[in-house]
């Protein structure tokens, strides 16, 4: 019966932090810094092609204004979700050229996803400093939470 006592006094010490050793405040954390814009992609793929061009010279398109598509009530109301994924060939002053969907969820998501994409705006791809028309892979995501 002693040997439980003295058991439970030395877990009772221990969970209510006797013998244990001071210990230093943590040092505080830096301030938050801004995070630079991400860097273009050096490559981009030809729309006439298909051919990725990438060297010396090449930036792909990077994207300026990319708003999300609204969910659809309908497919809300049936729960489903999913990434439609899109060609885009954006032309030379960085506006959507075409849009056309190469993996679909359900038409109601393609087309909300389609309708978004179109009012994306873009810095163009260019080669040598000249901007260039060029095809990359978009994709949006609907997701419930």
């Amino acid at each position: 019966m002693r040997q439980i006592a003295l058991i439970v006094m030395a877990v009772t010490a221990a969970a209510c932090g006797a013998h244990q050793k001071p210990t230093a405040s943590p040092a505080p954390k830096p301030a938050a810094t801004a995070t630079p814009p991400p860097t273009p992609p050096a490559f981009y793929y030809d729309p006439d092609t298909g051919a990725t061009v990438s060297g010396p010279g090449v930036v792909g398109p990077r994207a300026v204004y990319q708003p999300r598509a609204p969910y659809p009530a309908s497919a809300l109301s049936d729960k489903i979700t999913g990434e439609v994924a899109m060609n885009v060939i954006v032309d030379v002053n960085g506006r959507v050229a075409s849009v056309s969907v190469v993996k679909s969820v359900r038409r109601d998501l393609d087309d909300a996803a389609v309708a978004a994409v179109k009012t994306w705006r873009f810095d163009p791809a260019s080669k040598d400093g000249h901007p260039v028309r060029a095809r990359l892979v978009a994709t949006m995501g609907f997701y419930l939470k």
